[in-house]
């Protein structure tokens, strides 16, 4: 069992819609309602967090080869809005048997290893990823190569400003998969790609939608040595169609 507790105190000078996290999107323009209202003063511990991590390894029965066996459970407090801001969230909530991943984790095409250290909670609006139901299967080519293929649980956002009857209706699960390239000083290259649903059903006196959506996406780590610590530059990029739910600032 491991976890840690974090409170956080943060002053905004100038509104900003999110109260816990620094979102660039949420920041009001000049001339709204929103920018009069000024600044606010937040203390907050949402971010605590608690794991339980099960690790063991088992052997098959007529090979006698091993395989690991994992079950993993994460739960913190950041939900957003005041109205559930104290209520329990759950991060993480899968198992490992040898190569298969079943359960709640990090999307497969995402890059943890790019995510930039920072003491805000956000990280970056421009991220790409986040968590979701899956059903992986993970695999090493070599000491340097490892490649990961998914299906995921799909949320679709279709913006309706106009309120047309219907509503987004994901016909089958988002395609995952990524490969990834590590060097020996920790340095890494991984290519990841998402092919989803994008569908939208109306009544019937207009047309269904049935399109398919896709991101490629490719992020870097590499490891420098400028100082006496260690140091990283990371970057990531994409492109694709419909892929705006995956993208923080966006979804």
């Amino acid at each position: 069992m491991l976890g840690y507790v974090k409170a956080d105190f943060i002053r905004d000078f100038d509104y900003i819609g999110d109260r816990y996290e620094f979102e660039l999107g949420s920041i009001a323009v000049e001339g709204s309602p929103e920018r009069e209202l000024g600044g606010i003063t937040t203390f907050h511990a949402k971010q605590t967090r608690i794991n339980f991590d099960f690790r063991s390894k088992a052997k098959w029965g007529k090979t006698g080869k091993e395989f690991p066996l994992q079950v993993f459970l994460e739960l913190d407090w950041f939900f957003d809005g005041e109205s559930n801001r104290l209520n329990t969230r759950l991060r993480h909530a899968y198992g490992v048997i040898g190569r298969l991943l079943v359960g709640r984790t990090w999307t497969t095409s995402g890059d943890l290893s790019t995510l930039p250290g920072t003491i805000d909670f956000a990280n970056g609006d421009a991220l790409y990823g986040g968590r979701t139901t899956q059903i992986r299967w993970q695999d090493n080519i070599n000491k340097r190569f490892s490649y990961a293929i998914a299906l995921e649980d799909f949320a679709p956002q279709i913006d309706n400003p106009l309120n047309f009857e219907g509503a987004s209706r994901p016909l089958w699960p988002n395609i995952a998969g990524m490969i990834k390239a590590k060097a020996l000083n920790g340095s890494s290259i991984q290519l990841g790609l998402d092919v989803f649903p994008v569908s939208w059903v109306g009544p019937s006196t207009a047309p269904n939608v049935n399109k398919t959506g896709y991101a490629i996406t490719v992020g870097s780590r590499v490891v420098l040595k400028v100082t006496e610590y260690q140091d990283a530059l990371v970057w990531g990029a994409g492109y694709g169609e419909g892929q705006a739910h995956k993208i923080i600032s966006l979804s």
